[in-house]
């Protein structure tokens, strides 16, 4: 799905090679929201994006993260349909970098530790492509995966 987004992203850009990334993400989320949240669940899904461009192949890169991200969360966050659940996505520009994040108002990390699945292992080596570095903040009020990027 991500691909796919980029794709057409790609084919309506007029700047070659380079993503919009807002609407990108934006649909992207749309997509997810529509093809993973069921119709029993309370569960949205907002996106908030400053703007820029990516090459296509960080904007792959970053739907691929963000896709993982959300459907962990619709997995693993709202186990508990009795209150509506929030999934956010935001990417925030400064003059010296970016920062991508995905938080959700979830029941944050329960009892041990999980032993880490294919999942994460694909988001640490997306980050580590995107020369990123990775910071995970949970609680008892969600739990919060950002990405940031400082440029040299």
């Amino acid at each position: 799905m991500s691909i796919a987004t980029a794709q057409r992203r790609l084919l309506d850009t007029k700047d070659a090679g380079r993503i919009a990334l807002a609407p990108y993400l934006s649909q992207l989320c749309a997509a997810l929201g529509t093809s993973m949240v069921a119709e029993q669940r309370s569960v949205s899904i907002a996106c908030r994006v400053d703007g820029g461009t990516v090459s296509a192949a960080e904007a792959v890169s970053l739907g691929l993260i963000v896709t993982e991200l959300v459907i962990n969360a619709l997995k693993h966050a709202f186990v508990d349909d009795c209150a509506p659940g929030q999934i956010g996505v935001t990417y925030d520009l400064s003059g010296d970098g970016w920062c991508l994040a995905v938080s959700d108002n979830g029941l944050g990390k329960r009892g041990g530790l999980e032993t880490p699945g294919l999942g994460t292992a694909i988001i640490g080596a997306l980050v580590g492509q995107l020369d990123g570095c990775l910071d995970v903040a949970t609680g008892p009020d969600g739990t919060t995966v950002s990405i940031s990027h400082r440029r040299n």
